[in-house]
């Protein structure tokens, strides 16, 4: 169960169970059954575990003009936007058995 917690400007959608964020309304979403489903549409990139993403619309800031073509050594990997983002990890503790149990 999802609920929403405004921040001023942003809406973040919060697991009650656990209280942790899963998403914001930055990425567009559409609620099925009254708002119990949430479809929310993402995208995949490559991403670097240190980099910021820029979300459709940012103004980048002088001060990141740092382009000097060096990245450090780092490689990129394909991911979700919406896991880059908020940093998720894959559940460890659930498989088909225990999903069903639930």
């Amino acid at each position: 169960v999802v609920s929403t917690q405004s921040t001023g400007e942003m809406l973040v959608f919060i697991d009650r169970a656990t209280g942790e964020d899963h998403f914001s309304d930055a990425f567009e979403y559409e609620e099925f059954y009254g708002g119990a489903v949430l479809k929310v549409v993402v995208k995949w990139g490559f991403y670097k575990d240190n980099e910021d993403v820029k979300m459709a619309g940012s103004n980048p800031r002088a001060e990141d003009g740092d382009d000097d073509g060096c990245d450090g050594g780092e490689t990129a990997e394909m991911k979700i936007d919406l896991v880059h983002v908020f940093k998720f990890v894959e559940c460890q503790y659930m498989n088909l058995l225990g999903f069903k149990e639930c």
